[in-house]
């Protein structure tokens, strides 16, 4: 008789692409509540997203080895915009590139810090209302993170 072979489990491909710009921007998540529609709980603990429910089959490997998460960020476009040729997208970009930066080494350490919110890549972006305050305009944006859990970020990403 002869030894017949296992079949191999394919491993899931990586989905991220190389970003449209590689400088950064400094900007920080808007921390946002649990329950963010649910009004009286203002004093109730904050993080900077939540990972998505919902099946993305654009991805290929959502699920496996990459999971979506949603948040917002304050973004001052008419500071970046109007200096150069520098589009709406790649400001977001940028943004994204600096959330993507490890925090500075500690003193005597050995090994280089981790990102606090896994490696993210954007993967769509929603502008909504301007703050008159502070002309910082809200962006939503649905980034594709590496991690499955994260302390950052509500709930956990779904397996499939």
């Amino acid at each position: 008789m002869a030894a017949t072979k296992k079949p191999r489990k394919r491993r899931a491909k990586k989905v991220f692409k190389k970003p449209a710009t590689h400088k950064t921007i400094p900007c920080n998540f808007r921390m946002l509540p649990e329950w963010s529609h649910v009004r009286g709980r203002e004093k109730e603990k904050k993080k900077a997203g939540v990972y998505h429910g919902s099946f993305f089959h654009d991805i290929p490997a959502f699920g496996r080895s990459c999971w979506v998460v949603l948040g917002e960020i304050d973004i001052d476009f008419g500071a970046h915009c109007d200096r150069g040729n520098i589009s709406e997208r790649e400001v977001v970009e940028a943004c994204v590139n600096y959330l993507n930066l490890p925090p500075p080494r500690k003193k005597y350490a050995k090994r280089q810090p981790q990102p606090p919110y896994g490696k993210l890549e954007l993967y769509k972006y929603y502008v909504k209302e301007e703050d008159p305050g502070t002309n910082k305009t809200r962006v939503q944006i649905l980034l594709i993170t590496d991690q499955r859990k994260n302390k950052n970020f509500w709930r956990e990403g779904v397996m499939r």
